[in-house]
């Protein structure tokens, strides 16, 4: 193809983009009731625009948001309620990004990179595995409340408040003893 590759996604008969990169493509259109599964938008071009509440299934598992502008309804702000994130990347993405952990669909959270984002709420009986904290704000991890706190160490914590196990078992001491280098 020789020119510029343009995309409206509302254009497309089955509005399934799932395992696409969207890298150099010009993009413009909305993304309501689209399929965008294991999509990259990092290097897209255009003004790109997604309201989570309007994706089809609310799944926005395996997506680099890089460039991605998150809009709510009535200019409200993005709400990420009922939605299914797990791989998914927000950072480099634009506009103001609040979630609440205890909204999601799922109690399940896994390399996620969570940079640019603002937490409205706790970890609360939620499985952390791999999660990328650097550049987020507000983000409290009570080891008390999540679920299987021995394996939140395998992301990166840093800026993250960590409230530490009041009760050492045998299943926690590894966990305790990491957090209380610090």
């Amino acid at each position: 193809y020789i020119g510029e590759l343009k995309l409206d996604p509302q254009k497309l008969k089955t509005k399934d983009l799932s395992l696409t990169s969207l890298a150099g493509v010009y993009v413009n259109g909305s993304f309501d009731d689209c399929f965008i599964f294991n999509i990259n938008f990092k290097g897209a071009k255009g003004d790109i625009y997604i309201n989570p509440q309007r994706v089809l299934k609310k799944d926005l598992r395996h997506i680099d948001f890089s460039g991605v502008t998150f809009v709510g309804d009535n200019d409200d702000i993005a709400s990420f309620k009922n939605c299914y994130i797990k791989q998914t990347s927000f950072e480099g993405a634009k506009g103001d990004i609040y979630i609440n952990p205890q909204e999601l669909k799922s109690d399940y959270i896994m390399m996620c990179n969570f940079s640019g984002v603002t937490f409205t709420g706790e970890f609360d009986n939620i499985t952390l595995v791999g999660n990328e904290f650097v550049g987020s704000k507000n983000a409290v991890i009570d080891l008390n409340k999540v679920s299987e706190p021995q394996i939140i160490t395998n992301g990166n914590l840093r800026g993250v408040t960590v409230i530490p196990l009041v009760k050492k078992t045998k299943k926690r001491s590894r966990v305790l003893s990491l957090f209380s280098s610090n």
